[in-house]
């Protein structure tokens, strides 16, 4: 399994255990490497669904209903989630047998570098909320530049609500500081 949330649960890890399911926790980012499902039988039913598609409709020209979709997918379900398959898959993501060394030693693996982003987006200009003036004019400006001119007095109103606003900010500054 992932790390997501839902399955770090008491209850879910109990419920596994009364089963006799032992959970193996795949490493964060590399689940399409890792999971058994996503290694053959999704990667068949997606080939098999193909197939089936192109014998219903070679040339693509018509539209799939309902009722001939479940065909073609029951069609398609139907080579992909066999027992050899997903046998296939578990043993492809080296998790049956269980190989550590294989698993963790696999090139994309290995090389993986977590990225997980930093908390607050850097300093820069397109990351800050403009405060004064000279750093808000220019944003109302070139937004003024690419609408219509009857949408333009809209913004003409925003800008003379945040010159009173900075008026007002400038005051309330001064009065603190007194």
């Amino acid at each position: 399994m992932d790390g997501h949330q839902s399955h770090l649960t008491g209850q879910f890890q109990l419920h596994a255990f009364n089963a006799n399911v032992k959970i193996i926790w795949i490493v964060l980012h590399m689940s399409h490497l890792l999971q058994p499902l996503d290694q053959q039988p999704f990667a068949t039913l997606k080939a098999e669904y193909s197939r089936a598609l192109k014998r219903y409709d070679p040339t693509g020209e018509h539209a799939i209903g309902r009722a001939n979709f479940n065909i073609i997918w029951d069609e398609a379900r139907d080579v992909a989630f066999t027992e050899d398959c997903i046998r296939s898959g578990w043993r492809r993501a080296c998790l049956h047998p269980l190989n550590l060394e294989a698993t963790l030693n696999r090139r994309l693996v290995a090389n993986d570098r977590p990225t997980t982003p930093d908390l607050l987006p850097p300093k820069t200009m397109e990351y800050s909320t403009p405060k004064r003036k000279p750093e808000w004019k220019p944003i109302v400006d070139q937004l003024a530049r690419g609408l219509p001119l009857d949408l333009q007095s809209q913004i003409h109103q925003i800008e003379r609500h945040l010159d009173e606003l900075e008026a007002e900010a400038t005051l309330l500054r001064g009065e603190v500081k007194l």
